[in-house]
């Protein structure tokens, strides 16, 4: 009889962390979705979101003492850590700040000093949030920001969006060419206009593009998450969702699509 009683409870023991281990890999690192842009209460129960409006409607927030998480299960409180177990952070982007007497919260030259020897040396996301028990025993505060994007109909991380860059200097070269050959004032031929840009880009170098190409990655931008750890812990989280802060832009007032930004649509 104890024989028995002891398989079946460890039989519930070994379903019990399948079970626990399943819905870790789903709340985990696993692939974005829907489901992520929203906070939840202790039930998995969505407790807010955002809706559709200006940029105030589409960004939601959780603060101290306040009750809520992410679909993932990181709340305010939370160790900073637990990001890594949760989120990809390979894109992910940081930024240093002080928490020193004279600093009141803000950038210094100390804040910024460490940020410039940080950024040449590369440190990625993860690298900086493994660094947290540093910076805070130092008298400094940083946030943790990841930009979801929706291309080819699938939730993404930066480095996993492949843009034709050649294509993309094309199509701003040829535009750039025609607005100015339509100019009214314009008295040189296409091929005069072609020379002149190819020189000036020449001139400028890949600085040049690095405004457009960023647009072009704007447009498939869903998301943001920002996490601020202080003290050792996240003590908030910032939810700016693009497609309902964006998505009054995509209709014209008759209720049609608006071409120039029905690229909105496809964010969802």
């Amino acid at each position: 009889m104890k024989s028995n009683i002891a398989i079946s409870l460890l039989l519930i023991l070994i379903v019990t962390c399948m079970v626990n281990s399943a819905l870790s890999e789903a709340l985990g690192t696993a692939e974005w979705s829907e489901a992520d842009f929203a906070f939840y209460d202790s039930n998995m129960v969505i407790s807010e979101k955002p809706v559709a409006g200006d940029w105030s409607a589409g960004y939601i927030s959780l603060e101290e003492k306040e009750d809520g998480q992410t679909y993932r299960g990181i709340r305010v409180g939370s160790y900073p850590e637990q990001l890594l177990q949760k989120y990809d952070l390979t894109d992910a982007e940081w930024s240093i700040y002080d928490t020193s007497k004279d600093a009141v919260h803000r950038k210094t030259d100390r804040s910024e000093s460490l940020s410039q020897k940080w950024e040449a040396e590369g440190k990625t996301g993860a690298e900086v949030l493994a660094m947290s028990d540093f910076l805070c025993a130092k008298g400094y505060y940083f946030y943790i920001k990841i930009d979801v994007y929706r291309f080819n109909g699938q939730f993404v991380t930066k480095s996993q969006i492949n843009l034709d860059i050649d294509e993309i200097k094309e199509e701003i070269r040829n535009s750039e060419i025609e607005r100015a050959l339509n100019m009214p004032s314009n008295k040189a031929s296409r091929e005069e206009l072609e020379q002149r840009y190819d020189d000036y880009v020449a001139e400028q170098g890949e600085e040049y593009f690095d405004y457009y190409v960023q647009n072009y990655y704007q447009k498939y931008l869903r998301a943001h998450f920002q996490f601020l750890i202080e003290n050792g812990m996240i003590t908030r989280i910032e939810l700016s969702d693009n497609y309902y802060s964006s998505l009054k832009y995509a209709y014209n007032d008759d209720g049609t699509v608006n071409e120039e930004y029905a690229y909105i649509l496809d964010l969802k």
